[in-house]
């Protein structure tokens, strides 16, 4: 796993393993990262490939008490979250609505809207993000 190291988290509270990075992050995590952690998750792979057509995916971690600040991004995809750890003290506020996270349950959200983590549990919030292209 990599810390993200940006403005909406502090140091070491959200980490990520990509598997597809969109071409906006190819610098900070070239294709070879991306190639090796796919090696490392085969099931996985297949399981988003059969998805269909996909910008990113990644597997994101974020530490108890820890929060992702609202942000947004340009590009027109959704964003598939599948919980696989965590307590259910975790959320997501997309648009001004909060959701809970639940393991083994997807979020799906249009990433173009202001959203944020919140992560008020005591266990690491951990799921899988699929970025797909958005069909209206």
């Amino acid at each position: 796993m990599s810390d993200v190291t940006d403005r909406r988290v502090s140091a070491s509270e959200w980490t990520v393993l990509p598997l597809w990075v969109e071409d906006d992050d190819r610098n900070v995590f070239p294709d070879e990262l991306c190639e090796k952690n796919r090696r490392l998750a085969p099931l996985t792979v297949r399981l988003v490939e059969a998805l269909g057509p996909v910008e990113a995916s990644s597997f994101s971690s974020l530490a108890p008490g820890a929060t992702i600040a609202k942000h947004r991004h340009h590009r027109p995809f959704a964003t598939a979250s599948l919980c696989l750890g965590g307590d259910e003290n975790a959320t997501i506020r997309v648009a001004g609505k909060s959701r809970r996270y639940a393991n083994g349950g997807w979020i799906i959200f249009d990433y173009t809207q202001p959203h944020e983590v919140v992560n008020e549990g005591k266990e690491a919030r951990v799921v899988l993000l699929v970025l797909l292209e958005r069909r209206v």
